[in-house]
């Protein structure tokens, strides 16, 4: 499930540790005591010996500690993350006229990240950048609906994960939804061409982050299923703001998140097909073509046929 794509800090290389009084050998770690307070070394003539962490100067203690939480964040045994898919589904009626009933089923899919932290210490400073890959088909007549590949990208922060605890982080959710037609009159099974739409999520691709205090930032990658890498790519990631601290902030994450959803093809702009799929998904039966295409058109105040991020404000 997962890909350590930034290995251990300092994993095999020989480097000073310094002392207090300045001296200095050549070693690497070993290990840290479960204790956290002594630290086993190899020297760079093989012999391996364990001393208290406390002899070392200070820039040596900080690295020894950032190594702790580089093995402990790179490690499938010490660091577990558990991916479950929940579905909150509902049904809206989206019209009964003519010969046909249409019933939507619509599915809100979203993940849980359990990050289940089982090493020696606590694990800070980690956020998450994630893409869902999902299609989406539309009712048609007389053909086959064809799906439309989508993605939505999302990231969050992710709450300290204790030593011996874990913690749960939610991404956001996508909606897709499946047309139930009904003919409304017995015997017109058979004369009905509507064909309905149908959606499906394939998968989740996640990026998880760690900061050490030094500034490094080490990143391991789990995905849901695992051959979503090889199904889709991770180039073309728009990053959201995961939190702010000022409503101006705030403002900026809400419209990033909010274009980024009508921008399926996410290439910075609009266009009329990706407007009326988004706007459709979002007003359910209240949907209208006509009246959503002349928003469209109101918005493109430069006739260019598609929306930037400044004429899509005027549209919220």
């Amino acid at each position: 499930m997962f890909s350590v794509v930034i290995s251990a800090l300092g994993d095999g290389e020989y480097r000073a540790f310094a002392d207090k009084q300045g001296r200095e050998i050549q070693a690497k770690i070993v290990r840290i005591a479960s204790n956290g307070d002594e630290v086993c070394l190899e020297r760079d003539n093989r012999r391996r010996v364990t001393v208290p962490i406390g002899i070392f100067s200070d820039e040596t203690q900080r690295y020894i500690k950032e190594w702790a939480s580089s093995q402990s964040f790179l490690s499938e045994q010490l660091l577990k993350v558990a991916v479950s898919d929940e579905v909150e589904r509902r049904k809206e009626e989206v019209y009964s006229a003519g010969d046909l009933a249409n019933t939507k089923q619509i599915d809100k899919v979203f993940y849980d990240l359990t990050f289940s932290n089982t090493g020696a210490e606590a694990l800070d400073e980690m956020r998450m950048e994630y893409r869902i890959f999902y299609e989406q088909s539309k009712q048609r007549v007389g053909a086959q609906p064809e799906p439309v590949q989508k993605v939505f990208d999302g990231a969050a922060k992710i709450p300290v994960a204790p030593s011996g605890g874990e913690v749960t982080v939610r991404t956001d959710a996508v909606e897709i939804y499946e047309d139930v037609l009904v003919p409304r009159y017995f015997g017109l099974d058979t004369y009905i061409d509507d064909r309905g739409g149908e959606g499906n999520v394939h998968g989740i691709w996640v990026r998880v982050y760690l900061k050490l205090p030094s500034g490094t930032e080490l990143m391991r990658e789990v995905c849901k299923p695992n051959s979503i890498k090889n199904k889709f790519q991770w180039e073309g990631f728009r990053a959201r703001t995961a939190s702010s601290s000022s409503p101006n902030q705030s403002d900026r994450a809400r419209l990033n998140k909010q274009f980024g959803r009508f921008d399926a093809n996410h290439d910075g702009r609009i266009e009329l097909d990706e407007w009326l799929d988004a706007k459709e998904e979002i007003n359910g039966a209240r949907f209208s073509r006509s009246y959503a295409t002349m928003a469209f058109e109101r918005a493109d105040s430069d006739g260019s046929k598609y929306l930037n991020e400044d004429e899509f404000k005027t549209t919220s």
